[in-house]
């Protein structure tokens, strides 16, 4: 059990995926909330002033990058740990990540454990 609960929100296009991730985090004590587009993740976060929120990149409308934008430039969510989870890790992606205001960029398919820490502050 964590310390304390986290509200965390999941954005993630691929249902499965997105589904999985959700279990395990509630199995483990978290609040979890899940969206599968970047912009019901930006309106679930900022409903609930998420405590984290672990985003795709490549997501369909609104992609990973601008949802990060977005959620920092909102004042209930600027200082969400952002986790970006992707398949695409090419040169400049840690780069992009952090322009973009995510504090982790995570490759795919990520480790549960290593997830699991990055959540814990």
């Amino acid at each position: 059990m964590p310390a304390r609960a986290l509200r965390i929100v999941i954005i993630e296009d691929n249902h499965n995926t997105a589904d999985w991730l959700a279990r395990l985090l509630r199995m483990v004590g978290h609040i979890v909330d899940v969206a599968y587009s970047g912009e019901e993740g930006i309106q679930a976060a900022t409903r609930c002033s998420a405590d984290a929120v672990v985003s795709d990149i490549n997501l369909p409308g609104l992609d990973g990058w601008e949802v990060a934008r977005q959620l920092r430039a909102r004042a209930a969510t600027a200082k969400t740990r952002l986790i970006a989870v992707t398949g695409y890790c090419e040169n400049d992606a840690a780069c992009r990540a952090r322009d973009s205001g995510y504090d982790f960029l995570v490759a795919k398919p990520a480790d549960p454990l290593d997830l699991l820490s990055l959540l814990m502050w």
